[in-house]
């Protein structure tokens, strides 16, 4: 399990939350560190607050855009607290954990910057949304908290479960052929004039979310695909 997950810390802008965030990695036995946009990396401070987790930076992997990042991804959860216009089902790190568990597979936890979380965008790429419970009075959390509690609950359950339970694989569609099919899907209704450019927005998000609800194997998405391009080629 600890090498199917990856920990996405998105347009992060203080290094010492790379750094503390590598250290949480660590700690809890996982190993993936996932940059996208960071402002300052690699960065001393970043190497300061590691604190033994050097190797986990050194071996981050860094993107432009996280939808390259979490593209061979079959699940993928978001950090946010804030509601969304297009729901998506929202756990808490206990909940998510138990489904990363029950259900091993390619899986990225993406955290959002610091300044404001996760882009509309970003939240665009993801399944699924985990929120961390908070006191009323004061609902800021620091970013390599944030990543220490959901990586605990992780570790608790791992920590428990029998060496068997551990290897159990499924398979499921990445992201990236989530987020492809569904571009193919917005040129053939351009082409056939079913949507226009005004509504592409809000037409792109029902299909992600119709998509990433109910296509679960590599063969679903090459039939639509094929059945797709058949249109394209009868209306050229």
């Amino acid at each position: 399990m600890e090498d199917l997950l990856k920990i996405v810390l998105s347009r992060p802008s203080h290094p010492g939350n790379i750094g503390s965030s590598a250290r949480a990695i660590k700690v809890m036995g996982f190993n993936n560190l996932v940059l996208v946009k960071p402002k300052l990396f690699p960065h001393r401070e970043a190497v300061a607050l590691a604190s033994g987790a050097v190797d986990i930076l050194e071996s981050a992997s860094v993107f432009s855009e996280l939808s390259a990042a979490v593209g061979e991804e079959s699940m993928v959860y978001g950090l946010t607290a804030r509601p969304r216009h297009f729901a998506l089902p929202v756990l808490t790190p206990r909940q998510a954990a138990e489904e990363i568990i029950e259900n091993p597979q390619k899986t990225a936890l993406v955290f959002g910057s610091e300044q404001g979380g996760l882009l509309n965008e970003e939240i665009n790429c993801c399944h699924k949304i985990i929120t961390i419970e908070t006191g009323e009075n004061y609902k800021s959390l620091n970013l390599a908290h944030a990543v220490t509690i959901c990586l605990h609950e992780l570790r608790v359950i791992l920590s428990s479960q029998s060496e068997e339970d551990k290897y159990i694989r499924s398979t499921n569609v990445p992201i990236g052929e989530i987020i492809n099919l569904t571009d193919h899907f917005l040129d053939v209704m351009k082409r056939v004039e079913f949507t226009n450019n005004d509504k592409n927005k809000y037409t792109k998000i029902r299909l992600l979310n119709l998509f990433k609800r109910n296509i679960v194997e590599d063969s679903e998405i090459k039939m639509l695909r094929g059945f797709l391009s058949a249109i394209q080629k009868k209306n050229l």
